[in-house]
């Protein structure tokens, strides 16, 4: 590829852990393995190998003896049941409303004893942020490809990728922060000001960058996040509608997969680009 003139390479993949082990024995590599591969190949852009030498030490460090704590029995216990906690009280506020929601509702979708649930959180507020800090995190992880990559067909086609990902598999989540934010935040408006406000003022910048360098066409950033964001937490927020309306079916994955790529194709043609 570098003989060819490619300068960037970009690797795209999820489950790194699981990198290789479909490989045969005899040539089977891990992740950070594949980096230092790619690190080693002269004519690459030193800005991007900086990169790829920052994922290989973070791997490596995250594969350190001095983590090893972390597989402690009580430790893990302690992050399942919290996880277990969060993903129901996420549900469950989504379906009741935070007014209609008891601690008691909670435990009991978390197949957990309510004392355990008052251990790890002593009140429904205290739970509550919690959840909503969880989501804003899980979606601040998302918009992480406009910083981590320059190309804007990367960028887009990965976003919209974990968006309708999320709308799919934590689509209570989804409508949680929706009924949230028509109420006006009441109980989130410090964080939703401090971080949302920054990670979405990051995602215009990038994408007036593009528009300024003639990338893509011009576009209004915030007007493109605003189109992204409805039409893939559509999926989310009125899967009734979309279920009722796919003959009171839910969608197959084959649905989903081509209701990603149509989405995906209009945005990208939208701005100029190719699928």
């Amino acid at each position: 590829l570098v003989a060819k003139g490619v300068r960037e390479i970009t690797l795209l993949g999820q489950n790194v852990n699981a990198y290789g082990r479909d490989l045969p024995k005899e040539t089977r590599i891990r992740f950070s393995d594949l980096l230092g591969m790619v690190d080693a190949v002269d004519g690459i852009d030193p800005r991007h190998k900086e990169k790829l030498r920052f994922a290989t030490r973070g791997l490596t460090d995250a594969l350190s003896p001095s983590n090893f704590p972390m597989t402690n029995p009580k430790v893990k216990i302690r992050r399942k049941n919290i996880e277990k906690i969060l993903l129901a009280a996420e549900k469950v506020f989504a379906e009741q409303g935070y007014a209609g929601t008891k601690m008691a509702d909670i435990a009991q979708q978390a197949q957990l004893p309510r004392s355990n649930l008052h251990y790890y959180f002593s009140t429904k507020d205290e739970l509550y942020r919690e959840v909503l800090v969880n989501l804003l995190d899980t979606w601040e992880l998302e918009g992480a490809c406009f910083e981590n990559f320059d190309d804007p067909r990367v960028v887009l086609t990965s976003y919209i990728m974990e968006k309708m990902n999320h709308s799919r598999t934590r689509p209570h989540g989804s409508k949680l922060w929706a009924n949230e934010i028509m109420r006006g935040a009441p109980l989130f408006q410090d964080m939703l000001d401090e971080h949302m406000a920054k990670g979405a003022k990051l995602m215009e910048l990038k994408i007036r960058q593009w528009v300024d360098e003639k990338r893509i066409n011009p576009v209004e950033p915030s007007a493109l996040l605003y189109m992204i964001w409805a039409s893939t937490q559509h999926y989310a927020d009125f899967d009734y509608q979309v279920c009722a309306l796919n003959g009171h079916q839910p969608l197959s994955d084959q649905q989903f997969y081509q209701a990603t790529q149509t989405i995906t194709a209009v945005i990208l043609r939208g701005v100029g680009l190719s699928l």
